[in-house]
């Protein structure tokens, strides 16, 4: 079997665990994945997050994002424009202005300019996934969108992979294109 169609497979078989979490569960899973990510070395010392608005089946940082506003730390969210993921700041009040974008994403509006990271001296981008392995692997929906964007940002940004801990395998069919993470955080567990 080639690697997309392992990935294809692997895709389906980890939306299928993902409905088995409950609301209740799901919430709370995302609460110990933000609690885990406000104590480590790289949240301590950022000056800007790049974050993204969750789909229900991922984690929901909106308590990290109400934190890094408190702590005066600069918050980009995620946007696809024209098949590029680009990232807009946004403030406190962002839930008001979000729209649906051209995949059914909620995201900053197209009015919004993107984000300037070179301007910031440590990065660090919160990055979802299907899925995640022990080797700091990465698996998203397979349209590259954060493969390109973090292939062209090197090593200016600090890569934290965020999932439920049901997320994470052993391996995972990876491609050259295919970017890897600098730590996984899951609600049971960091990978660094």
């Amino acid at each position: 079997m080639k690697a997309e169609q392992r990935k294809s497979s692997l895709r389906t078989e980890v939306a299928e665990r993902l409905r088995e979490i409950d609301r209740s569960e799901r919430q709370r899973s995302s609460g110990k994945i933000v609690e885990k990510i406000l104590g480590t070395p790289i949240w301590k010392q950022c000056t800007a997050v790049l974050a993204y608005i969750p789909l229900a089946s991922e984690a929901d940082i909106s308590s990290l994002i109400k934190k890094a506003f408190e702590q005066n730390i600069f918050v980009a969210v995620s946007r696809v424009d024209d098949d590029k993921l680009t990232f807009c700041q946004i403030k406190p009040d962002y839930e008001k202005i979000l729209v649906k974008g051209s995949l059914g994403v909620h995201e900053p509006p197209k009015t919004l300019p993107p984000f300037d990271i070179k301007r910031h001296e440590s990065v660090l981008c919160i990055v979802p996934g299907v899925a995640f392995s022990i080797s700091k692997e990465r698996m998203g929906r397979g349209k590259g969108y954060y493969d390109r964007f973090l292939s062209a940002e090197g090593s200016s940004v600090f890569k934290m992979g965020v999932c439920f801990d049901t997320q994470i395998e052993q391996k995972l069919p990876v491609d050259s294109f295919d970017v890897p993470m600098d730590m996984i955080i899951s609600e049971r567990r960091i990978i660094v």
